[in-house]
């Protein structure tokens, strides 16, 4: 019996053409996929090309100075989305949906459902 060593092909890939990385420190720049400061890094040095190789070190050095290791809250912008939202939960309960399935449904608290309702809040 002859046992034959077969080699595999690498799969054909469709490659779509990637805009040229910033520079970073002289060399450039790819975020990645899971890092927040190097995707912060990379958006400011696609949109702001006049900073430095050196400040954009300084800047991912004192972010990760400062958040090294954590999971950093990030805010949506005041009010975004919560009109709709608002609006989703005063037409739902009007067709006689319960406060607690709305709780449920919108992810909020009795208290958020009351507010949006104009309802008074127990305190």
């Amino acid at each position: 019996m002859t046992i034959a060593a077969t080699t595999r092909k690498p799969a054909a890939t469709t490659a779509k053409a990637q805009p040229a990385a910033p520079l970073f420190h002289g060399q450039s720049y790819h975020a990645a996929p899971d890092d927040f400061v190097c995707d912060v890094l990379s958006l400011v040095l696609e949109l702001a090309p006049g900073i430095t190789g050196e400040q954009a070190a300084q800047v991912d050095a004192a972010l990760r100075e400062r958040w090294g290791g954590d999971r950093p809250y990030i805010a949506k912008r005041q009010g975004e989305g919560r009109s709709d939202r608002n609006a989703a939960i005063r037409r739902d309960y009007q067709r006689g949906e319960s406060i607690a399935l709305l709780c449920r449904r919108y992810q909020v608290s009795r208290v958020t459902v009351w507010r949006v309702l104009g309802m008074e809040v127990a305190g």
